[in-house]
């Protein structure tokens, strides 16, 4: 790593793209604000693991806590706009009742509404401060260190995530929401942290494609199974339980989900996305 500021510039540029969204989001919710809003926060999120050796945690900290919240507060609209795409994806969606399909247009009206008021009121000048109190310090250590110190101590800082990835890996039941859930998280942990130290030149630990290929199986597993979960609180709903077209729509969901379960994610166990 040479002397030119990698560090500093990678977070000024990651933290420039998620201000972006942020202000996009906030002005128009829509799939792909959100879901470029959500990837923005786990890349900043990831520079700041990565450096909070060099700087004040609680400053990284206190940055990586609220943009976590920025995230959170846009997962149910996230889930509700996946939602309503798969259903107009079902063959003869537009015959599918009022009822049914008013639900989830309620839902998603709920949820962007319930993101919007977050996103509102999202302070990026403040947030900015401590962005700019944290370049400034990467600045001073980039150019008075040895920058293959500064290599080694980023790499290391991977092994954690690295090892509770492995760990939730190894024992993941595909048929439990949370625990599938748990490993996409760490998993995208993983990658953007490795995706970042591949920006500044350090040595990659395994092949990006590959995790990518795990997070793309366990992300088609969740949203069934986030799918499935609302389609059985709309049955349980009075005069539901029996509804032709959630019966349907469910009866292909859990069938897709099989399928996913007993043939990709069978073969994960194979996977050479492992260290190098």
């Amino acid at each position: 790593m040479q002397k030119s500021h990698l560090l500093s510039q990678a977070l000024l540029r990651y933290w420039e793209n998620y201000a972006r969204l942020v202000q996009l989001s906030s002005a128009k919710a829509s799939t792909k604000h959100i879901h470029q809003l959500r990837i923005s926060t786990q890349k900043l999120e990831a520079i700041l693991t990565l450096v909070s050796n060099f700087v004040p945690k609680h400053q990284s900290k206190k940055i990586i806590d609220q943009i976590r919240k920025v995230r959170k507060s846009v997962n149910l609209l996230r889930d509700s706009q996946f939602e309503a795409l798969a259903i107009k994806k079902q063959d003869n969606s537009d015959k599918f009742n009022s009822k049914f399909t008013g639900f989830f247009s309620e839902e998603k009206r709920h949820a962007k509404k319930k993101a919007l008021r977050y996103l509102k009121g999202i302070s990026i000048h403040r947030q900015k401060k401590y962005v700019n109190m944290l370049a400034t310090k990467l600045i001073d250590i980039e150019a008075h260190s040895d920058q293959k110190q500064v290599r080694s101590e980023l790499e290391d800082q991977l092994n954690p995530t690295l090892f509770k990835f492995k760990q939730a890996m190894s024992k993941a039941d595909p048929l439990q929401i949370e625990e599938i859930h748990k490993l996409r998280i760490l998993g995208k942990k993983l990658f953007y942290q490795q995706e970042c130290l591949n920006s500044l030149r350090a040595n990659s630990r395994f092949q990006l494609k590959n995790l990518a290929n795990v997070l793309s199986v366990c992300g088609r597993i969740q949203n069934d199974s986030v799918l499935l979960g609302t389609l059985d609180i709309y049955l349980a709903k009075k005069g539901r339980h029996q509804d032709p077209d959630a019966m349907q729509i469910k009866k292909q969901v859990k069938s897709h989900r099989a399928k996913v379960i007993n043939t990709e994610f069978a073969r994960l166990g194979n996977n050479n996305w492992q260290e190098r």
